[in-house]
């Protein structure tokens, strides 16, 4: 017999910055060792909800964003959606929670942003926890590159080819088995190929060279969408890196194996005291 996994069903919270407001769920107590977490694309803060219970029972502090385009996080609120761009959102959201310094979760294409992030503010993101996400190289199933993406973004939105880019889109995403993708609308998928023309493979490559925080690299044999090998590749480039392989669990090890990725986080960031009491004051909204 199973257990019934936990989930956390809490109500999103709205912050606001200089060009609008965020969406972010924020749980565990207060006064534990604040986590911040980076969803992929398409993807959004209850992609962690299998997750986080484990890591608030474990005394930790969780932070769920929205990113901009995703979820109830407009994507006027910072329209930027190169890498770096995305990375210096997710700074500043801390910011405007009053972190000064936090651990930072990257799932799949949540990763990139995570990494870059964790590259260009080195004084607050101390540790990387980076779950099935790309790297520093090409994955097999991304195999679009930028002007294929700004290509089809363009026909998109050319009345004559709408509609066949709108079938493409979905039959893309359905054999990459994203959820209901038939109910994706266009202005959705206009976000989605602005993030992805932007995804730079070599950029994330050269931001890891800079990277001090300690990182914890989890991936998935049966993973469909980012190979194993990409996790290898990170564990090379990244200096103060160790990587951990479940058999199973797929693409979304932070549903399949919760409370493994939970504990082997709470193991990483405890090894020899790694952590320092971090408080700080939420957003008023």
């Amino acid at each position: 017999m199973t257990d019934t996994p936990i989930t956390s069903e809490a109500e999103t919270v709205l912050c606001d910055l200089k060009g609008g407001q965020f969406a972010y769920i924020d749980e565990g107590p207060r006064e534990g060792y604040p986590l911040v977490f980076v969803a992929g694309v398409p993807g959004m803060n209850r992609d962690y909800r299998y997750l986080t219970p484990h890591l608030n029972n474990l005394g930790y502090r969780t932070i769920r964003l929205d990113m901009p385009g995703f979820g109830d996080s407009p994507f006027e609120t910072w329209p930027d959606p190169t890498l770096y761009g995305r990375a210096r959102f997710v700074d500043a959201a801390a910011r405007a929670l009053g972190l000064d310094k936090y651990g930072l979760f990257g799932h799949s294409m949540g990763g990139g942003p995570a990494i870059i992030a964790a590259s260009l503010f080195p004084e607050r993101v101390k540790y990387l926890v980076l779950l099935t996400s790309i790297g520093g190289k090409r994955h097999k199933a991304f195999d679009a590159h930028p002007w294929q993406i700004a290509m089809a973004r363009r026909l998109l939105h050319f009345p004559p080819t709408r509609s066949y880019v709108m079938k493409q889109m979905h039959r893309t995403y359905e054999r990459l088995r994203f959820p209901k993708p038939k109910e994706i609308p266009e202005h959705v998928f206009d976000i989605h190929l602005r993030i992805l023309e932007n995804v730079v493979f070599e950029k994330i490559a050269e931001a890891t060279t800079r990277v001090n925080a300690h990182a914890l690299l989890l991936y998935a044999h049966d993973d469909h969408l980012v190979e194993v090998e990409i996790g290898e590749d990170l564990r090379r480039r990244l200096k103060f890196s160790e990587l951990h392989v479940f058999e199973t669990g797929g693409h979304n090890i932070q549903k399949t194996q919760a409370m493994p990725v939970a504990d082997l986080t709470h193991d990483f960031l405890s090894h020899e005291g790694r952590l320092s009491d971090v408080t700080a004051e939420a957003c008023d909204g």
